[in-house]
């Protein structure tokens, strides 16, 4: 018997489908990111901006009855002004002080000729990073505590009253500029490392000095890299808690230790209005840089 051995062509539904389904695959690869984004963040946000107008009875239970009650209290009370421009202030000496740190080291490390001593480098900055938040915060108890290294050192040296920075905002200060150290100095070694070499040479064969090639040609060039530390160091740094608590003490309070007593205390009403105010802020900051530098250099260009 003889076999059939053609092929039967396909229906046009089956062709239909199949046309259809690389699209449709592709529209849903389009469509999980922004999926994942309102799920995630776009969703908590909403709920957040609407618990704030709620409010708490004397049981605890949340009414839901909007209000800007809330509000008026986060505006109106003095104790919550005078710890969000606190909190402000603290953030911005950190966000200086690890400028400073991170962006000669970054330079220094970026323009060597010895490619193993840069990595060697590098590591030194990079490494202490991966160790646990608290390990590193605990540590500075030793170093600024009482009986701790820094005061040890300092009567050795013959300095009669050393400062006791435990439990102060300096303690703090110091302990945010270590820990985020590495968010300023990451994107500035990037953009100090794809500096084009041959700008700085020119420039020096015109007589141009160090000074001047430094502050017209490289520091221009790492304008994106500058902004994309601010928010990196500025951003968390303003929503800080953990370090406070452990190492400011009454003296080193933040506004973010103030949302976690809310938090305890099962008020997330008010707690959500001083996250909202906070966050506009953080919305703030980021359209600043926005306006200063397109946010697409900054994500792009180191």
């Amino acid at each position: 018997m003889a076999t059939d051995l053609s092929l039967e062509a396909p229906s046009p539904a089956a062709s239909a489908v199949s046309r259809r389904s690389p699209a449709a695959l592709l529209r849903l690869l389009w469509a999980s990111p922004f999926a994942y984004l309102a799920l995630f963040l776009v969703a908590p946000m909403v709920l957040v901006a609407l618990m704030s107008t709620w409010s708490v009875n004397n049981t605890y239970h949340i009414v839901h009855h909007s209000s800007l009650t809330n509000y008026r209290t986060a505006f109106g009370d003095g104790v919550y002004r005078a710890l969000f421009f606190k909190s402000l202030e603290v953030a911005a000496l950190v966000t200086v002080v690890t400028l400073l740190v991170a962006l000669p080291l970054a330079y220094y490390i970026a323009t060597m000729r010895s490619a193993r001593l840069r990595r060697v480098l590098f590591g030194f900055v990079v490494i202490p990073s991966g160790t646990s938040f608290l390990i590193r915060t605990y540590s500075w108890i030793t170093v600024l505590g009482q009986g701790g290294v820094l005061r040890w050192s300092l009567s050795d040296l013959g300095v009669a009253h050393p400062p006791q920075l435990l439990f102060t905002q300096w303690a703090v200060v110091i302990s945010l500029s270590y820990t985020y150290l590495t968010f300023m100095f990451l994107p500035l070694y990037a953009s100090f490392v794809k500096l084009d070499r041959s700008l700085l040479e020119s420039a020096h064969n015109l007589g141009a000095s160090p000074a001047f090639r430094f502050l017209r040609i490289t520091l221009p060039l790492a304008k994106p890299a500058l902004a994309a530390g601010f928010l990196l160091v500025f951003v968390p740094s303003l929503g800080e808690y953990a370090t406070p608590a452990l190492l400011g003490g009454a003296n080193g309070e933040l506004y973010g230790n103030v949302i976690q007593t809310w938090v305890l205390q099962l008020d997330f009403p008010l707690a959500a209005a001083l996250s909202v105010v906070l966050l506009v802020v953080v919305v703030g900051s980021i359209a600043l840089i926005g306006r200063w530098i397109g946010l697409t250099r900054v994500w792009t260009e180191w």
